[in-house]
């Protein structure tokens, strides 16, 4: 709404102030804005669109963007560096590499129109892309200081942990769970690094187990088609709560946790079994059946880029 980015400057400048209780509540409320802002811009397609990303620039097709590409556990660096050449992508060995170091690469800078068209295509091969306005950029840098603020805080006294664990109530952490597979492997890695300290207060860690469960299917469901990489993945801060005895019979008692692994589990094999089934050509045995599907593949990227340059 409007005043909305002139409160959230407001905020991130309370962050220098010198009282660390008003510090802390500047930052959680910055962080949790962004994680409520991801709740309501996320979609279940990655194709065309990014947690930090949206702005009232979305439908305006000459608007600048830049079209990242997001790292996952699927495709080899070949299966990679493909498309990109067909696209006319330059340097596209040394961002398919620089996709697997730091998570995510931009691959070009254009107007949105152009960019969304090339996302189409690139997202038909089945790579993880967005499109980032330069508002969103702004977003992420918000997001990470804010991070950094509250990891500083949380550390200098249990009172602060304790302030830092109430300000970022149980809405925002489904919010930043749910977005977690999505998030920059720079962002990812700095909440962790928070949700770790603040895990040694004993009232967080039973609100973010239980938020944990709520959010596990749609975390899993994310995995299972390719969104998020194992290294980095949620689950690792599971063996945090999930070792504690109480918390999982409050779980498996009052939110369905075993439910939940058990359905996610089916369908996470659903997933592999159907994708399974589609690579599995009787002419593939030997190799060729599968090169003269790349190859057809590769024929309908081209015309694809044909059509859209006009012929």
């Amino acid at each position: 709404g409007g005043g909305s980015d002139e409160e959230e400057e407001d905020d991130l400048e309370m962050v220098d102030d010198d009282d660390g209780s008003r510090a802390a509540r500047a930052a959680s409320r910055a962080l949790r804005r962004c994680a409520l802002r991801q709740r309501d811009s996320s979609s279940s397609e990655m194709a065309l669109s990014h947690p930090w990303g949206g702005g009232n620039d979305d439908d305006d097709e000459d608007a600048p963007v830049s079209l990242v590409l997001h790292n996952d556990d699927v495709h080899s660096t070949g299966e990679i560096v493909s498309p990109l050449g067909l696209l006319g992508i330059g340097e596209a060995v040394a961002k398919a590499r620089r996709v697997r170091d730091d998570g995510e690469v931009v691959l070009l800078r254009g107007a949105r129109g152009r960019m969304r068209q090339l996302a189409t295509l690139l997202r038909s091969r089945g790579l993880l892309v967005s499109l980032r306005s330069p508002r969103s950029w702004v977003w992420g840098a918000r997001c990470r200081a804010a991070i950094d603020w509250l990891h500083d805080v949380a550390r200098s006294s249990d009172a602060l942990c304790r302030l830092v664990c109430e300000r970022l109530d149980f809405e925002a952490m489904c919010a930043l769970f749910r977005g977690d597979s999505r998030l920059p492997k720079a962002t990812a890695a700095k909440l962790h690094e928070l949700y770790l300290t603040l895990l040694a207060d004993q009232r967080f860690k039973r609100e973010i187990a239980t938020a944990y469960a709520l959010v596990y299917a749609d975390v899993t469901a994310d995995f299972a088609r390719g969104v998020g990489v194992g290294e980095h993945a949620l689950y690792t801060l599971s063996v945090q709560f999930l070792n504690r005895a109480t918390f999982v019979a409050d779980l498996v008692n009052d939110h369905a946790l075993l439910e939940t692994l058990a359905l996610s589990l089916f369908r996470t094999l659903d997933v592999a079994a159907e994708e399974a089934e589609e690579a599995d050509e009787p002419a593939s045995l030997d190799g060729d059946g599968q090169d003269d599907q790349d190859d057809d593949d590769d024929d309908d990227l081209e015309d694809d880029l044909e059509e859209d340059d006009g012929g």
